[in-house]
């Protein structure tokens, strides 16, 4: 870990002001998981988002920039169209994030609104070169639920699992 000592004031136990140094990192090798996330997702996916965790600490505007490229690797993951079907002799087009994420449907359709939210703070990480480090941590939070949504089924197993606890009057066995 390496970053800076500042001096920082905080009230002790006896509500007075006092003064202690702390550390403001710049940088953690390796860097923790900021968010538990599914383990299936793809290994193209989890190398964006742990170098995501990584740069948090360096650039927020990278580390939105790899969230938004875990996004894009997460629709190829769930075979969403990464270009378009060309008429006949038209040549092929990448999509747009934002247009992929309009091609989510089924049950999935509901996450297009938390993954179209990770796009603009990974646009704005990238284009304005920065992000304010809280919503940073929101994004993540948002990712980690939407890879539960998306990847693990998450809502349907506890729904399922609480049936199942009330079909058995609370007497399940392990």
């Amino acid at each position: 870990m390496a970053g800076k000592l500042e001096d920082t004031e905080y009230e002790d136990e006896e509500f007075d002001w006092a003064m202690r140094e702390a550390l403001f990192p710049d940088s953690i090798i390796p860097a923790p998981h900021i968010i538990k996330f599914s383990e299936k997702l793809t290994p193209k996916s989890m190398r964006h988002l742990l170098k995501a965790f990584q740069l948090f600490w360096v650039d927020t505007g990278a580390s939105a920039n790899r969230l938004r490229i875990c996004i894009e690797m997460l629709l190829d993951q769930l075979k969403v169209p990464r270009f378009n079907k060309p008429k006949k002799g038209k040549k092929r087009v990448r999509l747009a994030l934002g247009v992929r994420l309009t091609k989510l449907t089924g049950k999935r359709a509901a996450q297009k609104h938390i993954l179209d939210a990770l796009r603009v703070i990974g646009n704005v990480g990238s284009h304005d070169g920065g992000t304010d480090r809280d919503l940073l941590l929101t994004a993540f939070g948002l990712l980690e639920d939407v890879l539960g949504e998306l990847l693990d089924n998450k809502t349907a197993n506890r729904d399922a699992l609480a049936r199942k606890i009330v079909a058995a009057k609370g007497q399940m066995s392990e």
